[in-house]
Order: C-alpha cells, then sequence, then structure tokens
C-alpha cells in the first residue's frame, strides 16, 4: 500500500481518516484518560514523545498491510473525537479485530454506531472480511451495547489470553 491508499470513509457529519502527527494530543488523552481506559490493559501516551511514538506504530501497521486505524472527526472541522481500527487479521484475512474509542463528551450521540456501520461495510466489501470480532472488558455496559446493537454474539468459552474480564464477541458480515 502506498500513501495515496489510505481508505477516507464519509459519514454523513464525520469523516474516518488517517491519523496524523497533529492527532498527538488526542492520542495521548484517549491512551491515558483513567475513565476511557478503566475497562483497558494498553500502554498510555502521556506526553508527546509517545503518542507520536504510538502514531509512527500505527503507520508503521498500515503500511505492513496489519491494521486500518481511523481517526472520527467532523467533517467541518479537523478534531479528531475518537478512533475505530482493523486489526489481528487471520492468516486467510477473513477474520479482523475492531477495536474503537471515543472521547466522553461524544459518547451517546449515535457516532460510533455510524463509524461501526462505515467500517464493518468497508471491511466486507472492500476487504473479504467474512467475520468481526471484539474484546471487550464485561463490566463496560457501553461498549457491549454497542456491540450487541450491532448483532455481534458473545462466544460463551472464547477467552482473550491474559485478559480474563474480557469476553469475545463475533459476527459474520459476509
Amino acid at each position: 500500500m502506498n500513501q495515496e491508499s489510505f481508505p477516507i470513509l464519509q459519514g454523513h457529519s464525520f469523516v474516518l481518516d488517517r491519523l496524523q502527527t497533529s492527532d498527538w494530543k488526542a492520542i495521548s488523552y484517549l491512551r491515558s484518560d483513567a475513565e476511557i481506559n478503566k475497562y483497558l490493559s494498553r500502554s498510555s501516551a502521556p506526553d508527546l514523545e509517545s503518542a507520536l511514538a504510538f502514531i509512527d506504530k500505527i503507520e508503521l501497521g498500515f503500511a505492513n498491510k496489519q491494521m486500518y486505524y481511523w481517526a472520527i472527526r467532523p467533517k467541518a472541522e479537523h478534531e479528531m473525537l475518537g478512533s475505530i481500527c482493523l486489526w489481528n487479521f487471520s492468516e486467510n484475512r477473513k477474520k479482523a479485530e475492531l477495536g474503537y474509542d471515543l472521547m466522553p463528551a461524544h459518547q451517546g450521540k449515535g457516532l460510533m454506531q455510524n463509524a461501526f456501520n462505515l467500517v464493518q461495510d468497508f471491511a466486507s466489501s472492500k476487504l473479504g472480511i467474512e467475520v468481526l470480532e471484539a474484546y471487550t472488558h464485561h463490566a463496560n455496559v457501553k461498549s457491549v451495547e454497542l456491540l450487541i446493537r450491532n448483532n455481534f454474539r458473545l462466544l460463551a468459552d472464547a477467552r482473550d489470553p491474559g485478559h480474563p474480564n474480557n469476553r469475545v464477541y463475533q459476527k459474520a458480515i459476509a
């Protein structure tokens, strides 16, 4: 993939586009805020250096065809409100993991639902993905509700190694 091939997805009032180095403050907040991360065990990015290192990691992942990571932005602005990604592809690239986060001020407004719709359509129609998986903490009610509303089903016997409180949800999209 080259620089020009990054897929920009258009919603009604928002756009999913490529992460930029200018997003470092939003990345720092999303990855380091205690409330956003209370159900996540991921590395934080509390400063410019670590946020830029994360952005570089994302760019490398895209260049190596290992992930698609979109910044969620209002159409009229450049501000990053959250992110949604496809990654952890199966060997045959028919299954991928879906990940997402959103600034608290923008939760509960349907933004992530709309981003879900765009990414699921892209995954199926452009990438040929047949199954999406999502891993979420059992107590993260908003995330569980979003997955259930989008017809993901709990895989009761599936486990997320190293994360005993996570539950695995799955959806066939093809």
